[in-house]
């Protein structure tokens, strides 16, 4: 073939090819390359999919990698939706989720971390409620209800969890315990509507943890319905509240945790009896359980060591009594006790 024969060949084939071409359709540029936002609706409506508001995803995403599994995603309960994801912090780090004066406080039990986190309901008038959740994990149901108790003294109470106390001063408040878990949920609103969404919230979470027996040192505390104001369960005095202090001549928590030997070893019993036709005062008495007798007796020793050299008030309204085995018995408020007797009947109560 000669070399113009086989040059026309291949302009002929190129011809052909772009005939081909010219008769295709073409994709207009402007035409849109994804399907408008109400047919991606109708298609979801169709299959019966559907996915998660774009906020409400990213608040979850944005949760802890150890975030607790009992704090509930967005969306989880009908009616809340989660604001703020979820953060934790060590127990060395209790400042960053609690008031400083709850870090010190926590920082006497076993605390292994806490976790916050923020969520909202709205009302039936279409109004924002948030709520705050408070989380703190410890290593034994001993240390989470002692955190309840001391974070909360109220009489009210709900069948939640393990035990849930009830606190109305600003607001609406949970302190629930469960296992080893202290939980609380928190909001500014007082509306029934608004408290029946919080309860809701609590019973998820509660409901997600593992069920605890009960402190067994508070069956040592008699539970008079109409004596016993406020029971407290703690390792080291530092955790009490200011209110347990509100008697004459109490003493200093630091320095009676140092005579009595409190740590994170120990675990004390502290409670608030009316005294009938008294003066007004509380008989405060206490329990402490040790790792071992010769804890008991050694701190037993130092502590009537001081009691015999003080001229320290505090000091000179303590009795306590022998101890019974890895117990120690005993009360702030020797006149009170010397009208109500009550350390005899917690002496009976205690195991040997």
């Amino acid at each position: 073939m000669s070399g113009s024969r086989a040059r026309r060949r291949v302009s002929l084939i190129l011809l052909c090819i772009l005939g081909c071409l010219s008769g295709c359709p073409r994709k207009d540029p402007k035409s849109p390359t994804t399907k408008p936002a109400d047919q991606k609706s109708q298609d979801a409506a169709v299959s019966g999919s559907s996915s998660p508001a774009s906020g409400q995803t990213s608040v979850d995403a944005a949760d802890s990698p150890s975030a607790p599994a009992c704090l509930p995603k967005s969306g989880a309960i009908t009616g809340w939706t989660k604001t703020e994801p979820v953060r934790v912090v060590m127990a060395g780090e209790l400042a960053g989720a609690v008031t400083p004066s709850e870090a010190i406080r926590l920082s006497y039990f076993r605390v292994l971390s806490a976790a916050t986190a923020a969520y909202k309901t709205t009302d039936s008038e279409g109004a924002e409620r948030p709520a705050r959740v408070l989380y703190v994990e410890t290593e034994t149901p001993q240390d989470a209800y002692g955190i309840m108790c001391c974070q909360s003294d109220s009489a009210e109470t709900l069948k939640v969890g393990g035990e849930t106390r009830v606190e109305r001063a600003d607001g609406f408040h949970l302190h629930s315990w469960q296992g080893k878990s202290y939980i609380r949920v928190s909001t500014t609103a007082v509306d029934t509507e608004t408290t029946e969404q919080v309860i809701r919230l609590m019973f998820y979470i509660t409901g997600q943890l593992k069920r605890e027996d009960r402190p067994l040192l508070l069956d040592a505390v008699p539970a008079d319905a109409n004596l016993l104001k406020a029971r407290w369960l703690v390792r080291h005095l530092g955790s009490l509240p200011l209110k347990a202090f509100d008697f004459p001549h109490a003493p200093d928590a630091g320095k009676m945790s140092n005579l009595l030997g409190l740590d994170e070893t120990t675990l004390a019993c502290v409670a608030h009896y009316d005294v009938p036709n008294g003066r007004g005062t509380p008989n405060v008495i206490w329990v402490v359980q040790y790792a071992t007798a010769k804890s008991a007796y050694d701190a037993h020793a130092r502590l009537s060591k001081a009691l015999d050299s003080t001229k320290d008030a505090s000091l000179l309204a303590t009795n306590i009594l022998p101890p019974h085995g890895s117990y120690l018995v005993g009360t702030w408020t020797a006149e009170e006790e010397s009208i109500q007797y009550m350390l005899p009947r917690v002496a009976k109560l205690l195991p040997f």
